[in-house]
C-alpha cells in the first residue's frame, strides 16, 4: 500500500501529545527486488515556527497552533520495479501516484508528450535485472548498521 500524510493542528492549549509510531528506525522488508518504501517520520510545527522531528515513541507538551505531521511508510515492493506492468505505471501517472520522473527512473517507464513511449520503455527495460537472474532476496528494510553492529 501507499504512505500518506496527515496532519493534525492545536486548536487549544497545553496539550498532551503522545506519539506511538512503528518503521521510524528501519524501512518495509522487501522480496525478490522490490523497492522499500521512505521510513516513517513526524515533525511537530511549534507556534514559533520551530520544526522538530521527533522519535517513533514520545510524549511532549503542545500549545495552540502547534501543528504535528505524520508521514507513514508504505509497504516494501516485490519484485524488481521494472517488471512492474506498464499499464499499472501509466495508471499510477494518471492518479498521482507517481511523477514522470519516478515512472522512469524507478519503474523504467518512459513518456514522451505525457504518453508511454513504448519503444524507449522496452529498451530501458531490456538492461533490467530479472527475479529469474537470481540475484534477489529479502531485504528486512535494516539499517548497515543495525545489521552489522559496525558504526562509529
Amino acid at each position: 500500500g501507499l504512505g500518506f500524510r496527515k496532519q493534525f493542528e492545536m486548536l487549544a492549549d497545553d496539550v498532551t501529545f503522545t506519539h506511538r509510531r512503528d518503521r521510524h528506525d528501519f524501512q518495509p522488508w522487501v522480496l525478490q527486488g522490490g523497492r522499500p518504501a521512505p521510513r516513517c517520520r513526524t515533525e511537530i510545527q511549534r507556534a514559533d515556527g520551530e520544526v522538530e522531528e521527533i522519535p517513533s515513541k514520545s510524549t511532549t507538551r503542545l500549545e495552540r497552533g502547534a501543528i504535528v505531521d505524520v508521514y507513514t511508510t508504505g509497504g516494501g515492493g516485490y519484485g524488481p520495479p521494472s517488471e512492474r506492468d506498464v499499464d499499472a505505471v501509466a495508471r499510477d501517472l494518471r492518479e498521482g501516484v507517481v511523477s514522470p520522473e519516478r515512472a522512469e527512473s524507478e519503474y523504467d517507464v518512459v513518456l514522451d508528450d505525457d504518453e508511454i513511449d513504448a519503444d524507449a520503455t522496452a529498451r530501458l527495460r531490456a538492461d533490467a535485472p530479472t527475479v529469474e537472474d537470481g540475484k534477489f532476496t529479502v531485504d528486512r528494510g535494516m539499517l548497515p548498521d543495525a545489521v552489522t553492529g559496525g558504526g562509529e
